[in-house]
């Protein structure tokens, strides 16, 4: 293939697949690569999750987005790689012509799925002449006509209304899901927040986003004249959801300025092809701010329980940062449990704020309540994989917890949550806490009786056991063979053979007269066996921290006195030596050594 290639490949919502498309092109362009596409339809609509107020992601299928010349060009038939390749996420604040450059050395085909303004994400390219021709690449796809006629009736509404903002809530399936309610905190927008922007806002205001229901309400809670929805200007149009998505893209992207999250790939595009101006709103507040906004707007707006208990977590995950006080930070994620019975995760930090207050008989007696489906659904979203990824733990903030609990062989059921966490991060081979899971194996070694104990993961039993017993075998079991080992390597070295000698002859007047007698023969019989003694194998095992804890030993500090002065004996080193040696043992006493 003499053509080099940079292809989208995006699997997920309109707006983030759109995104890698553009920069795709826009990558293609700079690097004098042939610009490619990976498309799919899907339909996350879920009807068990939310009712019909909701509209969830969806993406049609391509001959129903494009037309069919583009779909000729650039669509790559029989695209074969499965590995989703997030190379160019590495390169931040690099130049990223250099590296696509280098990386086409090693394959023709680079994927690019960046769904994210990459104006200020790379060295070499800048903000407003990225947007410039984000622009233009947008301008220049053919559309299907369904699309087409999307396009042309919001730009029709946006000529219409004139000036105008919008604000973007992205909540919807997020907020109503018990499984994205912390992971997607950073794309979402709690209503409670959003409320600050309408009150503050007094000219024309439209708000858009993928819960009907809540943007009804909001409207007829603030409209003064100038609160508009996007379904006002639908009522006359039969418009597909994907239709009714071009249109709020378009709408938002002719606004004067955009107030969203400033992480939901619909607002990002929306703003990469318009002329509007971007408002992060969770950059726009400080931390305080936000939390005194959420928690005031609580208790003068209510809503239903779904988006009251999300406005929780943004109270929980303020509060955190904020350094609050955990009873403060226990009462919020109290009120999202009795809001959300069915989100476990709210569970999740409630133990976890218990564990981090030392409230452990407390957290282990209400662990001890769950019957086991419950204990299951606790353990599944305590180790939920970020988008499926294996390893990528969300909450292991959380995991380091479980393993500083103090005395935890007094509390069986959090042990074994312990083991059952250090399991998956070594079935995943996961070393972000590597040191901390470490630690707390070494301490509490392996409890046969605690894991045959529980049987709610019956079926993993066995797998536990043995994958904890191998890795305790082959790193910890190293471990403890290493000090073993570093004191035999220790004891062989020449000043802590002379500092037993000067301790053990210490104790009485005759046996300090003959210490030199003493050290003479130790000193001969070391270098005897420094020519015959091969330590190699010894050196292999040989732990670091414990030859430095060696060293400070009293034992090795006299000898190493001992030797410094018989080296400088012509600078007065063995008189200089009295004067060490009280130095030295008064210092371990001190230390209480």
């Amino acid at each position: 293939m003499d053509r080099k290639i940079i292809i989208a490949n995006r699997f997920d919502g309109l707006g983030e697949r759109l995104i890698a498309l553009l920069n795709a092109m826009y990558l293609s362009d700079m690097c004098q690569a042939d610009f490619k596409f990976i498309w799919n339809a899907m339909d996350e609509t879920n009807p068990n999750v939310a009712g019909e107020h909701i509209i969830f992601p969806s993406v049609p299928r391509k001959e129903l987005f494009f037309n069919e010349k583009f779909i000729e060009k650039h669509f790559f038939e029989n695209y074969k790689e499965e590995y989703f390749d997030h190379i160019l996420w590495w390169h931040k604040n690099n130049n990223i012509k250099e590296i696509i450059k280098a990386l086409f050395y090693e394959k023709p085909i680079i994927q690019c799925n960046l769904a994210i303004p990459i104006g200020n994400y790379f060295k070499d390219i800048k903000n407003e002449e990225y947007r410039e021709k984000i622009k233009k690449y947008w301008n220049s796809i053919s559309f299907s006509e369904e699309i087409k006629e999307a396009i042309k009736y919001a730009n029709q509404i946006s000529e219409e209304l004139h000036e105008y903002s919008v604000l973007h809530i992205r909540g919807g399936d997020i907020v109503y899901r018990s499984d994205l309610l912390y992971l997607l905190t950073s794309i979402a927008l709690p209503v409670h927040l959003a409320i600050e922007i309408i009150k503050m806002h007094k000219k024309k205001i439209i708000i858009m986003g993928n819960d009907i229901e809540l943007n009804s309400s909001l409207k007829d809670k603030f409209n003064n004249g100038n609160v508009f929805i996007s379904g006002d200007f639908l009522s006359n149009k039969k418009f597909n959801p994907t239709q009714k998505a071009i249109f709020d893209i378009i709408v938002m992207s002719k606004s004067k300025k955009i107030y969203f999250s400033g992480h939901s790939g619909f607002s990002n595009l929306a703003y990469l092809i318009g002329c509007c101006n971007p408002v992060y709103i969770y950059e726009f507040y400080s931390t305080e701010k936000k939390y005194s906004i959420i928690s005031n707007n609580m208790k003068n707006y209510q809503f239903n329980h779904y988006h009251q208990s999300f406005s929780c977590m943004y109270l929980y995950i303020y509060g955190k940062e904020l350094n609050l006080p955990l009873d403060i930070q226990l009462k919020n994620i109290k009120l999202a449990m009795q809001l959300r019975k069915d989100a476990f995760i709210y569970k999740v930090l409630f133990i976890d704020i218990l564990l981090q207050a030392e409230k452990y008989t407390e957290a282990q007696d209400y662990l001890l309540k769950l019957n086991n489906n419950d204990i299951l659904l606790y353990l599944k979203d305590l180790l939920y994989e970020a988008h499926g990824v294996k390893g990528d733990f969300v909450y292991y903030f959380a995991f380091t917890n479980y393993f500083k609990i103090n005395n935890i062989q007094n509390y069986p059921l959090l042990l074994y949550i312990a083991y059952f966490i250090a399991y998956n991060l070594i079935k995943t081979n996961n070393k972000v806490i590597e040191r901390d899971m470490n630690i707390f194996l070494h301490n509490y070694s392996l409890n046969y009786d605690v894991i045959e104990k529980y049987d709610f993961l019956y079926e993993k039993k066995q797998d536990i056991l043995n994958v904890l017993s191998r890795y305790f075998f082959i790193n910890l079991k190293n471990n403890f063979l290493g000090v073993i080992m570093t004191r035999i390597y220790i004891q062989n070295y020449l000043s802590y053979r002379l500092g037993q000698v000067m301790i053990a002859n210490s104790k009485n007047m005759l046996k300090m007269i003959l210490i030199p007698l003493h050290l003479f023969i130790v000193f001969l019989a070391y270098k005897q066996e420094k020519k015959s003694i091969k330590l190699e194998l010894i050196k292999r095992y040989i732990n670091k921290e414990e030859l430095i804890k060696q060293k400070q030993l009293l034992v090795y500090q006299l000898g190493e006195a001992l030797i410094r002065a018989h080296k400088n004996w012509y600078k007065g080193g063995y008189f200089k030596l009295i004067f060490d040696i009280i130095k030295i043992k008064k210092e371990f006493k001190n230390k209480g050594k």
